[in-house]
């Protein structure tokens, strides 16, 4: 195998983007690559970084080429590790990297960060690329953009379950230290959301109170525990308006699982009734892929349970 016809298959096993140091370490010679350089096969990036001239320029090209100049140690992180995961935060506008303290690399159009503290438990890798956890990416970001951001991001990440309020509440203990930059916002949002001096019991919950919050709809009262005229203990509801007696019950994805849990819905929701209240029953589907629907389904009961009451 030729040189030049090695150089290319190494640029495209690495993602479109080759390094000297990559190819000097399989073998190849400097010259070699000097020479694809020469003639056009390899376009420069970064000192010593080139992508083959057959790769078009991607978002994905300009990060990969930024951490392979940077080095092993180098890592994708805040805007551009928020696309990656796929967050509102995320930007392809921009190129944003973080690196050990001790170094400094200094990279045309790349906004270089520099850590303190950039632990494994802090690395991910997607579709090949090193990129900073979910949970360090929303402590990141905060640094770069405003913290409403951070928060639709959050939710965002909570709602798809790629972390958890828990995961997140422990990532702030652990690494939330006076100074930290960006950190602040998402503690921030996490305070917001201790609804009744606890976290939202649920992603479910987390993306029901931003349907609420933003559609305008009358906050609700969560985990409402109704209790009927002898004390007793009928339900404990997702949310509820206990002054119009309107409940929703939010059905994740192991509702009704079965047949005992089916029986003990039915009979709680029948006790409910009783009691006067109205029952709506929505899915995951329904408050993250249809918020309209479900708000106009509450908005119109409030609506009519008002004029009535």
């Amino acid at each position: 195998m030729s040189q030049s016809v090695s150089i290319q298959s190494l640029a495209a096993a690495s993602g479109g983007v080759v390094s000297v140091r990559q190819a000097v370490s399989a073998g190849i010679l400097r010259q070699a690559v000097e020479h694809e350089v020469a003639v056009g096969r390899l376009l420069a990036m970064h000192p010593g970084v080139y992508r083959s001239a057959g790769t078009p320029p991607s978002h994905r090209l300009d990060v990969l080429a930024a951490v392979t100049a940077a080095g092993p140690a180098a890592v994708v992180s805040h805007r551009s590790a928020a696309c990656l995961h796929g967050l509102p935060a995320g930007s392809v506008d921009v190129v944003e990297i973080t690196v050990p303290h001790h170094l400094r690399p200094r990279l045309r159009g790349v906004d270089v960060h520099r850590s303190l503290r950039l632990p494994d438990s802090h690395r991910r890798r997607i579709d090949g690329l090193p990129v900073t956890s979910v949970e360090r990416t929303l402590a990141d970001i905060g640094a770069v953009v405003r913290t409403e951001a951070v928060r639709r991001s959050a939710e965002t990440a909570v709602v798809r379950r790629l972390t958890t309020v828990e995961r997140l509440l422990g990532f702030v203990d652990d690494n939330g230290q006076r100074g930290r930059t960006g950190i602040g916002a998402l503690r921030s949002v996490l305070e917001d959301w201790l609804l009744s001096e606890r976290p939202p019991d649920s992603e479910l919950e987390i993306a029901f109170g931003r349907l609420v919050n933003r559609l305008g709809l009358p906050a609700p009262r969560y985990q409402f525990e109704v209790i009927d005229d002898h004390g007793r203990f009928v339900a404990r509801l997702d949310a509820g308006w206990p002054e119009h007696r309107l409940a929703v019950e939010i059905d994740g994805f192991s509702a009704h699982g079965s047949p005992s849990s089916m029986q003990r819905d039915l009979t709680r929701q029948n006790r409910l009734v009783a009691l006067g209240w109205t029952v709506l029953r929505f899915t995951w589907h329904d408050v993250v892929r249809r918020p309209d629907h479900v708000a106009g389904q509450i908005a119109t009961l409030l609506t009519v349970l008002g004029t009535s009451s």
